[in-house]
């Protein structure tokens, strides 16, 4: 057993790590002669479509990505969410399943500027910069004819533009609410039945949200969402939504990427409240929200070896246990989203200190307003 030991954010960290005996390390595969470059958002298309695939396969080998040959695009699902990114060139016209891995989402190679592809009869091989990576052809596996089912824009009765702003309130009212073990499955009002307005409920008490800066065109209606899945797209950086009805997906698009997610029953939505009821009214927050991830790794341990429980005994550590994991991963999503919503404010910001400089300069130089 080896050990790893590290400073982050001012605390000590510590990783034990299993050795691997040298016999039993494969070989690494045979490389293609050739590799296709691709652009660098090939590997963040990777790393989202890995964290959209399901951990475990079903009926479906919905714990691969596939690699789509003809449209050049990245597709996952986990049956209620799926992503795909298209616009890429591959050497290859079928359609092939990898495994799903988190190695893209890491910095070192987030950063590289060199990305290329290629294939052999047995694996598709990724190089980044230095690096190469060997993925196994998973070609016994069926993967679901998921992008029969995307909507076609034509389709939408609902369109919804959320502004930064809007999303950055709801995002510090819901850091500073959130707590439970219901967080993993958290249910969240869209209501778009006047101004718009995201409602959720926390120990009996509801928040709502008032979208003052973001619009809706169409067809006015109110329907219930997973939250989970709700800041998995903000992180994603989605801000346009498609709604054909309050019991169908509801698909965000942006470009050649695009989200789809399936809502919770209508019926569970949060009704606007009365006058007398308490409702918060959170306002913006400029002050950073720190994010900690679990110090040590999450374990997950296979059902067939997990004990059987007594029914009506009530599991302390396993719901201690879903309890942590929620918060974290929630609190992990807010966190990426905030920070990516203080850089788009920061750049409007700017681009409005230039403009404004910019007209003083000229109405300077010839005395007279452009």
């Amino acid at each position: 057993m080896a050990g790893a030991r590290w400073n982050e954010r001012g605390r000590s960290r510590e990783l034990d790590i299993p050795l691997l005996e040298p016999g039993s390390i494969a070989a690494f595969p045979e490389m293609p002669k050739e590799f296709t470059p691709l652009p660098t958002n090939f590997l963040a298309a990777l790393d989202q479509a890995s964290t959209i695939a399901a951990r475990e396969p079903t009926k479906y080998a919905l714990n691969r990505v596939q690699l789509r040959g003809r449209t050049g695009s990245v597709l996952a699902s986990d049956q209620r969410q799926l992503f795909q990114e298209g616009g890429f060139q591959f050497p290859f016209t079928e359609d092939l399943l990898i495994s799903r891995s988190g190695i893209f989402g890491m910095a070192p190679f987030a950063e590289s500027k060199i990305v290329g592809i290629g294939r052999t009869e047995t694996h598709v091989a990724i190089r980044v910069g230095p690096w190469t990576f060997a993925f196994f052809i998973d070609k016994q596996g069926r993967f679901p004819d998921v992008a029969s089912i995307i909507p076609k824009p034509s389709q939408a009765a609902t369109r919804l533009r959320l502004d930064a702003d809007d999303v950055q309130i709801f995002l510090d009212s819901l850091t500073r609410r959130l707590k439970g073990p219901e967080a993993n499955e958290m249910a969240l009002t869209l209501d778009l039945m006047g101004t718009p307005c995201l409602r959720f409920e926390i120990d009996g008490r509801v928040s709502e949200v008032k979208l003052m800066n973001s619009e809706f065109t169409g067809k006015p209606l109110r329907m219930c969402l997973n939250l989970q899945q709700f800041l998995g797209a903000l992180e994603l950086r989605f801000l346009d939504f498609e709604i054909r009805d309050a019991d169908k997906p509801i698909l965000a698009r942006d470009g050649e990427r695009l989200y789809l997610s399936m809502p919770l029953p209508a019926s569970g939505a949060i009704l606007p409240q009365s006058d007398k009821a308490p409702v918060e009214m959170p306002t913006p927050s400029t002050v950073p929200v720190p994010i900690e991830r679990p110090a040590t790794p999450t374990i997950v341990v296979p059902a067939s070896s997990m004990p059987l429980r007594p029914t009506g005994v009530f599991d302390v550590i396993g719901e201690a246990e879903g309890l942590r994991e929620g918060l974290f991963k929630v609190a992990a999503h807010a966190g990426r989203i905030l920070q990516f919503l203080r850089e788009v404010c920061t750049q409007q910001t700017v681009t409005h200190l230039v403009r404004s400089s910019l007209l003083a300069l000229t109405e300077s130089a010839h005395g007279e307003k452009p």
